[in-house]
């Protein structure tokens, strides 16, 4: 009876050291250790290198979560029509009110009594200087359409005082500070030579011109910069075509990405949509990775602040 017991003993205790062994062996093999250290470095290498296309399929758009882009845009934003400040009878019928009005604190007489001085700046306002213009006019190549735009423009603005025009920019810088869009966005597109010039800085000593002229394109860069959060894609495509200047601060062609990027998540316009994509393709090479991340957040952040101001200025 005791050989018995040994017996059974001794063989469970062999049983027991082969299966040991073999799972020994089968966890401690080259092939599983190698594996496991291959899922691991991989796993490490996928943590620590971003590609620039990873990086891109990351971005996630607040318009995404709709299965139509253009459902998206009317679901979240108000399209806003930009005013018409042209008058078919001319802008002396109107001046008078306009200026009251504006005066007194109206954005949009504002801005409308702006473009009209900002359109007559340039009229002839007497038979003489119309004669001069007509005759200058007269030996360009397609002169016919020239000397009647000439006339056109005599027309509109008879009547209004040449000393009036030159406060366009007083009328158009009130709405812009006031977050009038379109008035931020017509500042925008203003040279620094054609403001100089029209309100009489040309002539300023070297220190204070570029002291005036400096001030003025932060005041632009800040008003497009403003227009283009409420939605502006003219002020979206202003400011990628100055940050691609490299002239305005630094990281100009990372802005400039940021800008194209959120034209082309705004903009229905298929036209628009293949120029800023093509820009963006271009731009793409020229960035590092690290670059196209900061581009990237840059874009969804003011995204997010045109989401919550809920309006589109359209191109």
């Amino acid at each position: 009876m005791k050989l018995k017991t040994k017996v059974h003993q001794l063989v469970f205790i062999c049983i027991a050291c082969i299966v040991g062994t073999l799972i020994y062996f089968q966890n401690d093999s080259p092939s599983a250790v190698e594996s496991t250290k291959i899922s691991s470095n991989t796993d490490l290498v996928k943590t620590k290198t971003k590609s620039k296309e990873n990086i891109e399929s990351q971005s996630i758009s607040p318009l995404s979560s709709y299965p139509d882009k253009t459902d998206a845009i009317s679901f979240l934003f108000k399209q806003i029509k930009r005013v018409d400040w042209y008058f078919d009878d001319g802008l002396l019928a109107h001046f008078s009110l306009l200026q009251s009005k504006a005066d007194n604190g109206d954005n949009e007489a504002s801005f409308i009594l702006s473009m009209n001085l900002r359109y007559c700046y340039s009229a002839a306002f007497d038979e003489d200087s119309l004669d001069s213009k007509l005759t200058e006019a007269s030996q360009y190549s397609d002169a016919e359409l020239a000397m009647q735009s000439i006339q056109d423009k005599y027309e509109y603005c008879l009547g209004i005082e040449a000393s009036s025009t030159h406060e366009f920019h007083h009328y158009l810088l009130q709405p812009a500070k006031n977050g009038y869009v379109q008035a931020q966005e017509e500042l925008g597109k203003m040279s620094p030579e054609f403001f100089m010039a029209s309100q009489g800085f040309d002539k300023l000593e070297r220190e204070e011109f570029i002291r005036i002229r400096d001030d003025f394109e932060q005041k632009k860069l800040s008003f497009l910069e403003e227009a283009a959060k409420n939605g502006s894609v003219r002020a979206l495509k202003r400011l990628s075509r100055m940050y691609s200047s490299q002239k305005y601060g630094s990281n100009g062609l990372v802005k400039a990405y940021a800008m194209n990027h959120l034209i082309l998540e705004i903009t229905e316009d298929s036209e628009l949509y293949s120029q800023h994509s093509w820009l963006n393709q271009k731009l793409h090479d020229k960035l590092t990775p690290k670059e196209l991340d900061m581009a990237l957040n840059t874009s969804e952040n003011w995204l997010e602040i045109i989401v919550r101001n809920g309006t589109i200025y359209p191109h």
